[in-house]
């Protein structure tokens, strides 16, 4: 009798267990604004590991429903601190939840696009502009992205042959352009005999197509200025691009260079060498070529008013081809060609207001080109020739809600070595050099854009020569100006000053 009593007593027991255990509870919860006491609205709630969750209402409320147990309540919402505590629900329960508020300072983002709608309404006439993402997306040749071949696509340019990279802007030839790297020129602009522009293609930023209205801080051409600005430097975040092509393998690293993300850097480089391509073929088996150039970029933001930039270019590029051109009757079997460019600049911008600004920069362009004549006792006559370039300009702008006023000075030096003929040991030659020439140009500029009034002026420095077979030109020379009156509109003062002071010289 005693052991049935036992075991009926130890049944009911474990009847009750398991009704204590399998019980589901209700939790209710009320989340409210700690700040404000208002209700807020889709906060997500979860109970782990229970896997019941919700959102709340209008009114801040959610009801959630799991068996008795330990469970971790976790309520999370945009803008809210989280949430996240340790409950045992053992009975239905009801509360009131207050999240914390917090507050994030973002850091500032300028967002700037050209609208259709401006371009109509103050079009610049003659110009033509391409960005990078424009010149990504045109079909590439062997693979690389190319400035000037992206340019012939546009109206009124041509390729200057076949073959051949250079452009033919309105009928022009190659040497009637101006082709500029951040203000400072390149003379020897493509690679791989003509074949590909020299600018790395990860650095590319803005291209400006000028086929008329030349403004004067250009200095004039006959037929048009390629206007090539570096991409700025994205301070955000690093990024390491790379790839490898048929024809030249690039890389590129581009990020911030210091905690506060103020200053920011951009490093691109290509290079390709093309030997082991021309000994598979016969007749190209005495041909050799290799290239490469390099980017950097700079930006460093001061102030809120102030930024400063630091640009600089390499390219160098090394041909051997047949014997095409003889030195004397020397008994030469191969030509050599090397160009050598080495541009850099440096760029301050500052900004009084909303509109007024003032831009100076200092740019300077170093060009070699070399003529080897190989000997078959390995000595080597060298032609050297150079070009020196150095800008320093300043310049001030005004935009207004109908007008555009740019007003500034420049100031150009150049040195042109002409030619040197290093004929080394070889017998018979003596060496012969030209002398450095040296060309300054002192120009001012002042012009109102848009439909009211447009005007230049130049005036050309000294050119001197240090070579004794030349005489050397005296300073001095005329100064030149053009004003072109569109309506009876009065100009501003400052561009009718400028009008005096340029015919009274």
């Amino acid at each position: 009798m005693a052991v049935m009593l036992r075991c009926a007593l130890l049944l009911l027991g474990l009847g009750i267990g398991q009704q204590v255990v399998g019980q589901t509870y209700t939790l209710t919860l009320t989340v409210l604004d700690h700040v404000t006491d208002m209700p807020l609205e889709y906060v997500s709630v979860r109970l782990t590991p229970a896997g019941a969750s919700g959102t709340t209402d209008q009114q801040g409320a959610i009801t959630l429903s799991a068996p008795a147990d330990r469970y971790t309540l976790r309520a999370s919402f945009t803008g809210y601190r989280s949430f996240e505590e340790a409950l045992d629900l053992r009975q239905d329960l009801s509360a009131t939840l207050r999240l914390e508020p917090v507050v994030e300072q973002l850091q500032t983002v300028t967002v700037t696009e050209r609208s259709e709608r401006e371009l109509l309404a103050r079009p610049i006439m003659g110009v033509e502009r391409l960005t990078a993402a424009e010149i990504e997306s045109i079909p590439t040749v062997l693979g690389e992205r190319d400035v000037l071949k992206s340019l012939q696509l546009t109206a009124g340019v041509t390729s200057a042959g076949e073959a051949s990279n250079g452009i033919s802007v309105r009928g022009g030839t190659i040497d009637q352009n101006l082709l500029l790297l951040d203000g400072a020129p390149v003379f020897t602009p493509t690679h791989l005999f003509g074949l590909f522009s020299v600018f790395t293609p990860d650095a590319l930023g803005t291209v400006d197509l000028y086929r008329g209205n030349i403004p004067a801080r250009f200095g004039g051409r006959v037929t048009s200025v390629v206007d090539v600005r570096t991409r700025v430097p994205s301070g955000e975040r690093t990024e390491i691009r790379g790839g490898v092509g048929v024809v030249s393998s690039h890389l590129s690293v581009e990020g911030p260079l210091d905690r506060g993300k103020k200053v920011a850097g951009l490093l691109a480089v290509r290079g390709g060498i093309h030997d082991p391509v021309f000994s598979l073929i016969r007749r190209l088996k005495n041909t050799r070529s290799r290239f490469a150039d390099a980017t950097l970029s700079l930006r460093y933001r001061a102030g809120d008013n102030d930024i400063v930039s630091l640009t600089g270019f390499y390219s160098d590029d090394f041909y051997q081809l047949d014997l095409i051109s003889r030195a004397a009757s020397l008994p030469a079997t191969t030509n050599q060609y090397a160009y050598f460019t080495l541009n850099g600049g440096a760029e301050w911008l500052h900004l009084f207001g909303e509109r007024l600004s003032l831009k100076s920069s200092f740019s300077r362009a170093t060009y070699r080109s070399t003529l080897l004549f190989p000997q078959a006792d390995g000595e080597r006559i060298a032609f050297l020739s150079g070009i020196g370039y150095n800008t320093l300009r300043s310049e001030l702008t005004d935009v207004g809600q109908r007008h555009r006023l740019t007003g500034g000075v420049q100031y150009d030096d150049y040195r042109i070595r002409p030619g040197e003929l290093d004929p080394g040991t070889v017998a018979g030659l003596f060496p012969v050099e030209l002398g450095t020439e040296r060309v300054r140009n002192y120009q001012y500029t002042g012009r109102t854009n848009g439909r009211y009034r447009t005007g230049y002026g130049s005036m050309p420095g000294c050119a001197t020569s240090t070579s004794a077979s030349r005489d050397p030109v005296p300073c001095g020379g005329t100064v030149r100006a053009k004003f072109v009156q569109a309506t009876s509109w009065k100009p501003p003062r400052l561009a009718g000053e400028l009008r005096s002071r340029l015919m009274a010289v």
